[in-house]
C-alpha cells in the first residue's frame, strides 16, 4: 500500500476504490491476528498462506523464503509487509506449475532446485542462447537467492527471472523509430 496524494485519484471512483481495498485487507490481516498486536508472526503467516492455496500448507522454504523477504528481518509482518507477501504468495500459486517444470527441466541433480550452474543453463535459454557470465549468474543470484545460499528454489525463479529480464532491457540497444531518406 502506498500512499497516495488525493490529486493522485482522477476521480471520485478510484478513490473509493482504493480505500475499499485498503479496507479489505485491513480484514483480512485483522483475521490473522489473533494476538491482536498489529503484527502476524510465521504461524499466523502459514496459515494465511495455506488458506489462499486451499488447504495446502507452504513448504518450509516457501514460508522461510516470504518471511525473510518481506519480514526484514524481523520474523513479523505488519499490515503492508503482509499485503505484498499475500500478493507474491498469490502471483506464486498461478505459476507455480511452470515454475516447477521449469526447475525440473533444467535441475540435471534431481533436487527440485538450481544450482549456480544449472541456474546458468536457465538463463542461456532465456537468452536464446547468449552467453552468459558467472559475473551475471552471481549478480542474478544474489538477488533472486532470498535465503542467501546460494540456491534457486521455484519461488526464487520468479524473481531471479524478473531480474535477468530487466537486466537485458537495459543492456538491449534501443530500435529507432525513425528513419533517414536521403533522395
Amino acid at each position: 500500500m502506498v500512499v497516495r496524494h488525493l490529486a493522485d485519484f482522477a476521480d471520485p471512483d478510484s478513490l473509493l476504490e482504493a480505500i475499499g481495498e485498503i479496507r479489505r485487507w485491513k480484514r483480512l490481516f485483522k483475521k490473522y491476528d489473533n494476538c491482536h498486536v498489529g503484527v502476524l508472526g510465521k504461524d499466523q503467516v502459514r496459515k494465511a498462506m495455506t488458506d489462499a492455496n486451499c488447504g495446502k500448507e507452504p513448504s518450509s522454504i516457501e514460508l522461510a523464503c516470504i518471511m525473510k523477504f518481506y519480514g526484514d528481518g524481523t520474523h513479523s509482518l505488519g499490515l503492508v509487509e503482509f499485503k505484498e507477501a499475500m500478493e507474491c504468495w498469490s502471483s506464486y500459486l498461478r505459476q507455480e506449475d511452470d515454475l516447477r517444470a521449469t526447475i525440473a527441466h533444467f535441475n540435471r541433480s534431481g533436487t527440485g532446485k538450481l544450482d549456480r550452474w544449472e541456474l546458468r543453463d536457465y538463463l542461456v535459454h532465456l537468452s536464446r542462447g547468449a552467453v552468459v557470465s558467472s559475473a551475471e549468474v552471481d549478480w542474478v543470484l544474489s538477488g533472486s537467492s532470498i535465503l542467501g545460499d546460494g540456491i534457486c528454489y521455484p519461488l526464487e525463479l520468479m524473481r531471479a527471472t524478473s531480474l535477468w529480464h530487466a537486466s537485458r532491457a537495459v543492456r538491449r540497444p534501443r530500435q529507432s523509430s525513425c528513419g533517414c531518406i536521403i533522395s
